[in-house]
């Protein structure tokens, strides 16, 4: 069976609930999920309902309760927020107060952030509302890809889930200027990644750091330094995930990511992420896990699809490298045979 140890529902920006995404993950081949949401945790009634269902039906697929946390950079790079830094915690509990009240500050920044991006896009002429993004969110922790579902709802941008035939003019996606031709360098290479990934569009034309539309993404409000990300999620008894390398490795790169995971300053790495053109990084942060091994106590390799909706799922696990989840988790406790898994269904079975 196929792991995905790194999964959102919607308690942040998935667009299943816990049940329904362990339903669906058993009628995909995934045996063992990790539910892992931005910067936020899943309620303790949520956790006894899973218990119930595991019990209930045996078949369905192993969980793990855990988080995604939005980290800012390391101290000696500034500590500042930065979005392509995430760390993943597994085996956390979810009744460790310090982590709650994480949580809950994250999520009140979350809303200032949105609120900050709904005013630049209404500047740009967008009919957007805040109201109509924490209506997508469903009142759980607001983030980019409700502000996305928001826009959807309103003319503008009806258009946006259509590939782009050449570089946009207006942010409602109604094409460029005559004559207008793609761009080269690192402009060309984000217009290639619209042709690529059109559900993407919206990201890269202005809902990302060095969009094509400058002026509307605002950075995390509020974030703590990597360090004390890490820090907090093993004092909640977790293990810390350096998630998807490929997005950090303009800051981070993987020869640092390195030395950082030998220091210790991570507990593992996620070996399996992405897209088909990120098959480089996940070969060499396999080879990073693997050169590591020795070191005591051992990095642990982590990953699967980042999975936030059912079609998302149905890719992922039809994708090739998927397959590379294999044992990941029996391999991960077998390293770190002293983890509690109490926060989990393997507590019910072991």
């Amino acid at each position: 069976m196929l792991e995905s140890l790194h999964n959102h529902t919607t308690a942040s920006d998935g667009e299943m609930s816990h049940e329904t995404f362990l339903n669906e993950a058993a009628a995909n081949g995934i045996g063992i999920v990790g539910f892992t949401d931005h910067d936020s945790l899943p309620s303790l009634s949520t956790v006894t309902h899973l218990r119930d269902l595991s019990r209930e039906n045996p078949a369905l697929p192993k969980w793990i309760v855990g988080i995604e946390m939005s980290s800012g950079l390391p101290k000696e790079l500034g500590g500042q927020p930065y979005s392509g830094l995430h760390i993943v915690g597994i085996f956390v509990n979810p009744e460790n107060q310090t982590l709650i009240d994480h949580c809950a500050r994250s999520k009140q920044a979350r809303i200032e952030r949105m609120a900050e991006m709904v005013a630049n896009l209404r500047r740009l002429g967008f009919s957007i509302s805040e109201a109509d993004c924490l209506l997508a969110s469903e009142g759980e922790s607001v983030g980019r890809p409700h502000i996305v579902r928001a826009l959807v709802w309103h003319p503008p941008v009806a258009k946006c889930d259509q590939p782009a035939a050449r570089p946009p003019r207006e942010p409602g996606c109604d094409g460029p200027a005559e004559g207008a031709h793609a761009p080269g360098g690192p402009e060309q290479e984000r217009y290639q990644r619209i042709l690529d990934e059109p559900t993407q569009e919206p990201y890269t034309l202005f809902l990302a750091d060095g969009a094509f539309i400058p002026g509307v993404y605002v950075e995390y409000k509020y974030t703590l330094d990597m360090d004390s990300c890490v820090r907090l999620i093993r004092e909640a008894g977790g293990l810390a995930i350096l998630a998807h390398p490929c997005t950090c490795k303009s800051k981070i790169p993987l020869a640092m990511a390195e030395q950082m995971l030998a220091e210790g300053r991570f507990d593992g790495i996620e070996v399996v992420f992405g897209k088909e053109r990120d098959a480089a990084d996940r070969a060499a942060a396999r080879d990073i896990a693997e050169r590591l091994r020795t070191r005591m106590p051992p990095v642990v390799m982590g990953g699967g699809g980042d999975i936030h909706t059912l079609e998302g799922m149905r890719e992922w696990s039809a994708a090739p490298w998927a397959q590379q989840t294999r044992g990941l988790l029996e391999a991960l406790l077998a390293a770190r045979p002293d983890l509690k898994t109490t926060w989990s269904s393997l507590a019910q079975s072991s």
